[in-house]
C-alpha cells in the first residue's frame, strides 16, 4: 500500500496530476454519497490555501499532531528536497495528549541531544509544560500551557521558525475537520468536545448539536475521518509520508484502520492514496539536536546522500544519521 521507490513516486505523481480534475470529480461524488459533504474540493482549497500559491509544486506532507525540529522533521525536509517536492508538515493542535504515545510525550518532554567536550553524545529531557505528562491526558495540545507562556503548538512552531525559517511553516488543519464535520449530513454517532476541565469528552450526536455553526472545539472520531484524511492524497498535489510498519511500536489497530481506510478510498473513488513509506517513528528520530537551535547554520554543512539511493526509507535513514551527528 506504500510507495517505496522514488522513481515510482515520480511516475505516480505525474499520472495523478495529469488527471487531477477527473480524480476530484470522483472524490466529490464519493464524499457526497458517503458523508453527505457537498463540493469537498472547495473545502480542501479553502483550508489548504497555501497550495494555491504554488500550483505546479508537489507537496510532501508529514502529518504529526505537533511538528517540531526533531530528527524526523529535519530528515523529512531534506528528503523532499532530494525528491523535488515542497516539504510541509501538517499539525492537528486540537488533538489531545496521551501519555502512552511516545510521539506526543516527546512534544512536552523534549529529548535534546548534544555533545560533550570529549565528543560523547548527551541526552537530556526538558519539560516544557506547567504540568507533568500524567496530568495532561485528554487535554488538547492547543490548551496545554508551557512554562514560557503560550501553548505547546506555539512553542514548537517558534523552534521551527528559528531553525528552518519560512520552511518551518506548519498549517494547522483543526478548522478543516470542524468544517467537514459541520458540513456532513451523514455525521458520526459521536464527536469530541471539551469538558469543564479542558479535557476531551465524547458528545453523542443529536439534533441541534451543530445548530450554532462550526464549533471549533469539536472533532470527529478517527474511524469516521480517516478515509476523508487519506482522500487528501489522491490528486498528486499532496503526498503523505507515513508508515504503520512498526512491529515494535504496538500499533496493530492503527495499522488495521489505515489499511481498511486505504481500501475504502480506493473502492469509493477508483484511486489509491499516494503514501510514501518512511521509517517507524523511533525514539532516536524523536530526539532534537541542540546544534540545530544553537547554530541553525549547521544545517548548511549537512551532506545529503547520493541521489542514486532509490529507497525513500533508505534516504530517510541516511539523512537522519547525519542530522544526529551535527554539532
Amino acid at each position: 500500500m506504500y510507495i517505496v521507490d522514488k522513481n515510482m513516486l515520480s511516475a505516480s505523481v505525474a499520472e495523478r496530476r495529469a488527471t487531477s480534475s477527473l480524480i476530484k470529480a470522483s472524490r466529490n461524488e464519493w464524499m457526497e454519497k458517503k458523508y453527505g459533504v457537498s463540493d469537498f474540493s472547495a473545502i480542501v482549497e479553502k483550508h489548504f490555501w497555501f497550495l494555491q500559491l504554488k500550483p505546479d509544486v508537489v507537496a510532501g506532507f508529514l502529518a504529526r499532531q505537533i511538528p517540531g525540529i526533531c530528527v524526523e522533521d529535519i530528515a523529512f525536509t531534506y528528503v523532499c528536497d532530494i525528491l523535488g517536492m515542497e516539504p510541509w508538515s501538517m499539525a492537528f493542535s486540537r488533538d489531545c495528549f496521551m501519555d502512552g504515545n511516545h510521539d506526543k510525550v516527546a512534544r512536552v518532554r523534549v529529548p535534546w541531544t548534544s555533545f560533550s567536550k570529549k565528543g560523547n553524545q548527551v541526552l537530556e529531557y526538558k519539560y516544557i509544560t506547567t504540568r507533568k505528562p500524567n496530568e495532561l491526558n485528554g487535554v488538547p495540545f492547543n490548551r496545554i500551557e508551557t512554562v514560557e507562556g503560550g501553548n505547546v503548538f506555539d512553542y514548537h512552531q517558534a523552534l521551527r521558525y528559528a531553525v528552518l525559517g519560512e520552511r518551518g511553516f506548519v498549517p494547522d488543519i483543526s478548522e478543516f475537520w470542524s468544517e467537514v464535520l459541520h458540513s456532513a449530513s451523514h455525521k458520526p454517532e459521536f464527536v469530541y468536545g471539551l469538558g469543564d476541565d479542558d479535557r476531551e469528552v465524547r458528545i453523542v450526536t443529536k439534533p441541534g448539536l451543530f445548530d450554532g455553526g462550526v464549533n471549533l472545539t469539536l472533532r470527529p472520531p478517527s474511524k469516521w475521518y480517516y478515509p476523508i484524511y487519506l482522500s487528501l492524497f489522491l490528486t498528486g498535489e499532496l503526498v503523505l509520508f507515513e508508515t504503520y510498519e512498526n512491529p515494535k511500536g504496538g500499533v496493530p489497530l492503527a495499522k488495521l484502520m489505515f489499511e481498511e481506510a486505504m481500501r475504502e478510498v480506493a473502492l469509493g473513488t477508483g484511486y489509491r492514496p499516494l503514501v510514501v513509506e518512511i521509517p517507524p517513528l523511533s525514539g532516536a528520530l524523536l530526539q532534537c539536536n541542540k546544534a540545530l537551535l544553537d547554530n541553525p547554520k549547521s544545517l548548511l554543512t549537512l551532506l545529503v546522500p547520493e541521489v542514486a539511493e532509490s529507497s525513500v526509507v533508505g534516504l530517510m535513514h541516511k539523512i537522519a544519521d547525519r542530522v544526529r551527528e551535527l554539532r
